[in-house]
């Protein structure tokens, strides 16, 4: 289990940032360290439900769109979205912002490394779809109802 200060979870439920596996190291037969990588996500256009021609032949596709926005995001340094500016500077001991990259070290008895990896797997690459498809920081995209037009 993570515990995580509030603001970062509302940051975290909402796709705004996300954690990435890394390793496991084992340092005794009962306990392990697994490191998990920050990352803020990028924020794209919403594209939730929209068909994407990845070979750019249909007409209205921006799949060249979403790669320049992508671009822009790592030129950029992966920065923290507008919404989260500032948020987070008290978290930190010199009051800087939380960078993308930035590794957590979470020790845990051994048996449970497995499943906690699977879980963040699973967390990753949610996370990763709801930014790509620009739902991030949109929960109305992420409904459950099945007479939802947004995911229609």
């Amino acid at each position: 289990m993570i515990c995580l200060h509030p603001e970062v979870h509302e940051l975290w439920s909402k796709g705004y940032c996300a954690f990435n596996y890394i390793y496991t190291k084992t340092s005794n037969g009962n306990e392990s360290e697994v490191t998990l990588q920050f990352r803020w996500m990028p924020q794209t256009k919403k594209r939730f439900g929209q068909e994407m021609d990845i070979h750019d032949t249909g007409s209205g596709s921006d799949w060249q769109q979403l790669i320049a926005e992508l671009n822009v995001f790592h030129d950029q340094g992966s920065p923290p979205p507008a919404p989260c500016e500032g948020a987070l500077r008290h978290l930190t001991k010199s009051g800087e912002p939380v960078l993308s990259g930035h590794l957590i070290h979470i020790h845990m008895p051994t048996d449970e490394t497995k499943r906690f990896k699977e879980v963040i797997d699973i967390q990753w690459a949610c996370i990763l779809f709801t930014a790509l498809s620009g739902a991030a920081g949109s929960p109305e995209l992420l409904s459950m109802k099945s007479d939802d037009k947004a995911r229609q």
